[in-house]
């Protein structure tokens, strides 16, 4: 992929179209306060195949006037859907060391399920996949064009 993650972020002038990208339950400030949280329609073939079979990605819209970045972080979810298995390849290619060796060459691995997007205000897109119970592969997409993996429980 070669968009940038300032590209990508909710930061950006930039509004990329995206086919029938849209609201699946319009963002809502969590309990803080401080996060608007939503859904988007996603097909299977963007999130991966799930055991509950949801058909939604979860958005949270972190930093400085979160209202006001809506419209650009659904144009950016449209982007980052079109690059997903990129992006999915990009996670397990970054991950650490350990989780590689207990995860991806494991037999039986079903591969990255996409959980959701974070739009961070200093520009940085985190992609958050589930492969396991309770745990989270992060892809952050930082605004200098850099990418970190993490894992998150």
């Amino acid at each position: 992929m070669s968009e940038r993650a300032d590209d990508l972020s909710c930061n950006s002038s930039r509004v990329t179209e995206s086919a029938n990208i849209e609201w699946a339950r319009l963002p809502q400030f969590d309990a803080s306060g401080t996060v608007l949280i939503g859904l988007v329609k996603a097909r299977e073939a963007e999130r991966g195949r799930r055991p509950d079979s949801r058909s939604q990605v979860d958005i949270e819209i972190h930093g400085r006037d979160p209202q006001a970045r809506t419209g650009a972080a659904l144009a950016a979810c449209g982007t980052l859907l079109q690059a997903i298995d990129e992006l999915r390849t990009a996670a397990e290619e970054l991950a650490p060391p350990e989780w590689r060796r207990e995860h991806l060459y494991r037999e039986g691995y079903r591969g990255l399920f996409l959980e959701g997007f974070e739009f961070h205000d200093d520009g940085t897109v985190r992609v958050l996949f589930d492969f396991d119970d309770l745990d989270l592969l992060i892809l952050d997409l930082h605004p200098d064009g850099r990418r970190t993996a993490t894992v998150e429980s």
